[in-house]
């Protein structure tokens, strides 16, 4: 049996994690010895079914530190396969790989904002050269690492997310067709870079206007034990900046919630506007869903959503766009609305099934 360990950043229950949980059951359903090892043990979202069992934490303060322990811990292991998910473990893998392994190692890149001119970044994709493979989530992220380092991209691979059909599917909502509120979901942790300021600004605007709307935005605020973090500050001043403007009938902020699949079709349309992104688990999931979707530039949206098809696009550096995109949609009647969801469903089936993803992952992996 093939041993394989999947090494994490933390329980935080963002995409790159929930992407790992999701790996970690496909690979056991073929019969694969799978361990999830977490750099750290903190779990931003205790409430949600993060905590799998066997889960082992190096609980590490720096990078090297995570690489002696994580080097110690393989060599109990000993794994045929290292999968490290994201770039801060990729970087603590490869540092870990140093003296020599004996095992096959796939490191990966899965955000945007990670791949780029600076020397820090230029060096750790330079690390890279000590892996077997790479694994990034969109297209856009290759073309950014043929760009800087041509060595590591002609050994990377693009796997898109995936997602579980079965599990996120359209549902019937009476209480939706009733509403005269146009609801708009956000699934996002509370972050600069998933720029929840923009957003706040689109909506200050359309508040001037008569349109019945409302935004609920979920995701983690980074408290834990019900006191903020440094991480949390994105979160305060956004609270803030709300309540400041009036706008707590508008603009909801929410915890992240377990039953996720149930909540997309109670909303009428996802909006994604992120500022840079490889590709988003929000967006997969509400598509499956059979939602349409209002989303930012970044990664490979455009290569998903089609202007006025299947959605809207806008620059995401603009709260004007913003504006625009959830007007255009607003305009739309029942019938095309419920026709970007069917088209949505669709592409979800053909491009984002767990089993796709599993299907890349087995090829990379033997």
């Amino acid at each position: 049996m093939k041993k394989i360990v999947i090494l994490i950043y933390n329980l935080l229950g963002g995409g790159n994690e929930l992407q790992a949980y999701l790996l970690a059951d496909l690979l056991e359903s073929k019969g694969k010895d799978v361990k999830l090892i977490s750099v750290k043990s903190a779990n931003y979202m205790p409430e949600t079914p993060l905590n799998r069992t066997g889960v082992i934490s190096l609980n590490s303060k720096s990078k090297v530190s995570a690489a002696l322990a994580l080097k110690r811990l393989l060599s109990q292991i000993t794994p045929d396969v290292l999968i490290a998910f994201n770039s801060p473990t990729s970087t603590i893998a490869e540092l870990a790989s140093l003296s020599g392994r004996s095992y096959k190692l796939i490191v990966s890149e899965k955000k945007d904002v990670h791949i780029n001119e600076t020397f820090k970044s230029r060096l750790r994709i330079m690390m890279h050269n000590l892996a077997d493979l790479v694994v990034v989530n969109s297209f856009e992220q290759l073309n950014k690492l043929e760009k800087i380092n041509t060595k590591v991209a002609a050994k990377t691979k693009v796997i898109y997310n995936g997602v579980d059909l079965n599990r996120f599917k359209p549902r019937i909502y009476a209480d939706k067709a009733e509403s005269n509120v146009c609801k708009i979901l956000v699934v996002a942790q509370f972050a600069y870079h998933k720029n929840p300021f923009k957003l706040l600004e689109a909506l200050r605007n359309l508040a001037q206007t008569d349109l019945n709307i409302e935004v609920h935005w979920y995701g983690t605020n980074f408290f834990l034990n019900g006191e903020p973090t440094e991480a949390s500050a994105c979160y305060l001043v956004l609270h803030e900046k709300i309540e400041q403007e009036g706008l707590e009938d508008l603009f909801y902020l929410k915890p992240p919630v377990g039953n996720i699949e149930e909540l997309y079709s109670a909303f009428d349309v996802l909006c994604h506007p992120s500022l840079t992104e490889g590709f988003s688990n929000a967006i997969i999931e509400g598509m499956a869903c059979g939602l349409p979707v209002i989303a930012s530039k970044s990664g490979d949206n455009e290569k998903v959503i089609e202007q006025g098809v299947n959605g809207f696009l806008f620059n995401p550096d603009s709260a004007p766009g913003i504006q625009a995109a959830i007007l255009d949609f607003l305009k739309l009647n029942k019938r095309e609305v419920e026709e970007m969801g069917v088209l949505n469903r669709a592409k979800g089936e053909a491009l984002f099934s767990s089993e796709k993803m599993l299907d890349a992952y087995l090829q990379i992996l033997s």
